[in-house]
């Protein structure tokens, strides 16, 4: 038999607990921090709070992300070039 569990859409995260017993009496529960308890997800369809909770898993983070990333290496290899170009006119006036 599957049990089905409905969570109302929420704006932070929820974690999900839960007990099972079986007709002879077997019982199982989970514990918060319990590798069976599914924790810090999100239930919205809003794509604001997804972004802003988990922006990693969202496209439009992802994207940012990868933008950011690229920007930062962009500004490493000017600043390499920059660095580069410096010290080869001081060593030439130095030389001359």
């Amino acid at each position: 038999e599957t049990a089905r569990i409905i969570i109302g859409e929420q704006s932070e995260e929820v974690s999900l607990l839960y007990r099972a017993v079986d007709a002879a009496g077997n019982e199982i529960e989970t514990l918060p921090r319990e590798k069976t308890a599914k924790e810090g997800f999100l239930v919205t369809t809003d794509k604001l709070v997804q972004l802003v909770n988990k922006p990693a898993q969202t496209p439009i983070g992802r994207g940012i992300i990868a933008v950011s990333v690229l920007f930062v290496l962009t500004i490493l290899v000017i600043f390499a070039m920059l660095g580069r170009i410096f010290l080869k006119s001081t060593f030439l006036k130095v030389r001359s």
